[in-house]
């Protein structure tokens, strides 16, 4: 049996989905400012972090909606690229590291600030920084590609299944 509902005020997995556009709205305009000036990359890493989080737990909303087996929402981001990323990243971020027993290997995830200038070393030229993410299947995505990914998986996940 189901217990009470403790949300202050999504109901229902669409009201969730949203949310997650809006984290995404919030971490793309942060991310877009950070590139253009290196503006707050506090606020980038919370905004991509809400971002993954809720994104990935719109699976549990699908699951308990009576829609959708919790089972197959399961399977769907297990074969999902870009939602298999968004879960251990979500995962790895709340536990503050992944579960080597559910997890063979992480994503990686770098940060590139800077590149030196026609190999001479002693002379760093700022670069547009970017937040790259390499997946387990060895696929290169930036955050905002990512983030892009996985609300469109979501969306025709909700079109074909009626959400």
């Amino acid at each position: 049996m189901a217990g009470p509902q403790v949300t202050f005020k999504f109901k229902t997995p669409r009201e969730l989905l949203e949310k997650a556009q809006r984290e995404k709205a919030r971490f793309i305009k942060t991310y877009r400012a950070w590139q253009a000036n290196g503006s707050d990359e506090d606020a980038v890493a919370d905004h991509f972090w809400n971002f993954v989080v809720t994104a990935y737990h719109v699976r549990d909303w699908v699951g308990k909606s009576g829609k959708v087996s919790f089972d197959d929402a399961r399977k769907f981001v297990g074969s999902n690229e870009s939602l298999a990323v968004c879960e251990v990243l979500a995962n790895g971020s709340k536990h503050f590291e992944i579960d080597r027993k559910r997890y063979e290997s992480a994503p990686a995830v770098e940060t590139t600030p800077t590149i030196s200038a026609g190999g001479v070393s002693s002379l760093m030229v700022p670069a547009t920084p970017k937040i790259k993410i390499q997946s387990e299947r060895g696929t290169r995505f930036e955050a905002a590609e990512l983030a892009d990914r996985v609300i469109t998986s979501w969306e025709g996940y909700f079109t074909k299944h009626g959400l």
